[in-house]
């Protein structure tokens, strides 16, 4: 472990002058002291204090990082070229800083892969699915393999033929990949509003086996919402987090104990929702292009081809109980980036520990289907990174 002193300073030069009986800061260290990662990896790093009266109360630090970009939280995101760099924290005030040593490979990220489905039989209790597993696969749709998943609406309809969620545990995940092939039929207009229907979902260690996915700790939403177009929706809910008697209020810097998806105020500057229902209060965070993915035409986009679905989320980080704007949430449409937010808030350091832990395939339109009309999914995956 390396302390160093700005310009090789003396230490009681470098320290600004403390007030008699004042303590001062003596030395700083970062944790891990090393790091091995492949390029493109992440790592989170911590800092811990010494005191001249003993104490280890943690002063604001400057993060400085060579080889990749680092937060103002301390994770570490690796370039593109391996070789042995460093991460440093700085206490501008006093000089004083630590450094830990990262040394990057070109070697690609291990991935596991926690769900493989091909849809080519109705046996889904087998592999894993649970709560529904009354599935409907058909063999007039595939993307690989000889059938697929089928999702029609009759009109009017609020569940389709599907009927209710199928649900599938994973490993508990602070990141996960998910990634799919969807086609919809000619005529597909979705709900015929500005919301719905909901597709996929994944919830988290917070919420129980059967949980319903609209009101809990954290729902994660991934989605496409059609109107003139398709336009691919992910984002979020809280609802069970919100502080119903503060609605409206900013408790940002108040308190962790709130939510992160709107009614207690905004961190990390993406669009929230917050309404009533049935008296209580729910909340939205959700994110689109500005241009819809899916089209009603023949040619790139058509709505009745296979296309290429990736989604991958990573929860923010916790520094000092405090929840950090640097959770991850991209959306990939047949390979193509459409949705890169880098900043986005999933927990507060009031559920530090909460992780993804369950997916689920809900398809749903609140307001009844406009039309008759179908989905087909085919090659899920889902895991711990993009490939």
């Amino acid at each position: 472990m390396v302390r160093a002193l700005v310009a090789a300073c003396l230490v009681m030069a470098c320290t600004e002058a403390a007030a008699p009986g004042e303590a001062t800061l003596e030395s700083l260290s970062v944790s891990p002291t090393s790091a091995a990662l492949q390029v493109g990896s992440t790592a989170q790093f911590s800092v811990s204090a010494t005191w001249s009266d003993g104490g280890s109360t943690v002063p604001s630090v400057t993060w400085e990082a060579t080889g990749g970009t680092i937060t103002s939280g301390g994770l570490y995101t690796a370039g593109a070229v391996a070789g042995t760099f460093r991460v440093v924290a700085r206490h501008d005030a006093s000089g004083l800083a630590d450094t830990a040593a990262v040394v990057l490979s070109t070697a690609p990220p291990a991935i596991t892969v926690h769900v493989q489905e091909g849809f080519e039989d109705n046996n889904a209790g087998a592999r894993g699915w649970y709560d529904n597993t009354a599935w409907t696969t058909t063999t007039a749709e595939a993307h690989t393999g000889s059938r697929s998943l089928a999702w029609s609406w009759a009109a009017g309809q609020i569940l389709p033929s599907f009927g209710q969620a199928s649900r599938h545990a994973i490993p508990n995940s602070s990141q996960v990949y998910v990634s799919y092939w969807v086609k919809y039929s000619s005529n597909w207009v979705g709900s015929g509003v500005d919301y719905h229907p909901h597709e996929f979902y994944l919830l988290t260690n917070t919420a129980g086996q059967f949980t319903g996915p609209s009101f809990t700790r954290l729902t994660t939403y991934i989605e496409q919402v059609y109107q003139a177009g398709g336009f691919p929706q992910v984002g979020t809910t809280d609802g069970q987090n919100i502080d119903q008697a503060r609605v409206g209020q900013n408790l940002t810097a108040v308190t962790e104990d709130r939510a992160t998806a709107g009614c207690n105020g905004n961190t990390d500057g993406i669009p929230t929702d917050c309404y009533s229902s049935g008296g209580t209060y729910n909340n939205g965070k959700f994110l689109r292009p500005a241009q819809p993915a899916f089209t009603a035409t023949a040619g790139p986009g058509y709505k009745n081809a296979w296309h290429h679905v990736e989604v991958l989320m990573r929860m923010n980080t916790i520094v000092g109980g405090v929840g950090q704007t640097d959770g991850l949430l991209r959306y990939w449409f047949d390979g193509n980036l459409l949705i890169d937010r880098q900043n986005f808030l999933f927990r507060t350091g009031a559920r530090a520990t909460m992780e993804w832990n369950q997916f689920l395939m809900g398809p749903y339109i609140g307001v009844g289907s406009p039309v008759a009309q179908t989905a087909w999914i085919d090659d899920l995956v889902i895991a711990s990174g993009r490939p």
